[in-house]
Formats: C-alpha cells, sequence, structure tokens
C-alpha cells in the first residue's frame, strides 16, 4: 500500500471515531435531564394553602405536585406518611391521590 492510502485510511479511521463520539455525547447528554432537587414539606404545604398547586401525589414518604397552571413544572418533597384525609384540609382544592 502506498503512504496515500494509509493517509486516507487514516483520515477515514479519525473521522468515523469523531462521528461515534459526537453522537455518544449528544445521546447521552439528552438521557440525563436535570430533576429538580426536592423542596421542604412546608414548601408543598404552603403552596397548596396558596392555592398554586393543582395536583399531590403520594407514595409513601414522597410527595409528587404539580403546580396550578404549569404543567410542565413538578416538584417532589419528602414528609411523614399521610392519607388523603389528613391532607385534604391542609390543600383545600387539590386532587390528592394516596398510592
Amino acid at each position: 500500500m502506498t503512504v496515500v492510502t494509509h493517509l486516507a485510511m487514516a483520515i477515514v479511521g479519525a473521522l468515523f471515531t469523531a462521528a461515534i463520539l459526537a453522537f455518544w455525547a449528544v445521546a447521552s447528554d439528552a438521557m440525563h435531564k436535570e430533576k429538580p432537587p426536592p423542596v421542604a414539606i412546608s414548601e408543598l404545604l404552603a403552596e397548596a394553602a396558596a392555592g398554586n398547586v393543582d395536583e399531590i401525589t403520594v407514595r409513601g414518604t414522597r410527595y409528587e405536585y404539580r403546580l396550578r397552571g404549569r404543567a410542565a413544572i413538578a416538584r417532589v418533597a419528602y414528609g411523614p406518611k399521610a392519607t388523603a384525609a389528613e391532607l385534604a384540609p391542609l390543600a383545600p382544592g387539590v386532587k390528592i391521590d394516596v398510592k
């Protein structure tokens, strides 16, 4: 093989490697969505009392809630286990789902 052939193969190999690394970088970045940090349970209760919470889902000690009018903004809080009946007076007018 000639020098030109070796050089062409090296360039093609480098371009192929760069394409794979670029794809990996974009794919791995797309898979890692940043999640907002959990908030204090008192912040959840304050938002609910102010009428800013649309829905609360309780899974054990994890409270997932969505702010009213902002479907894309979901938050998480951690607190004591509670039933829907215990949360209803603290969050009037909020849909509460306990799983």
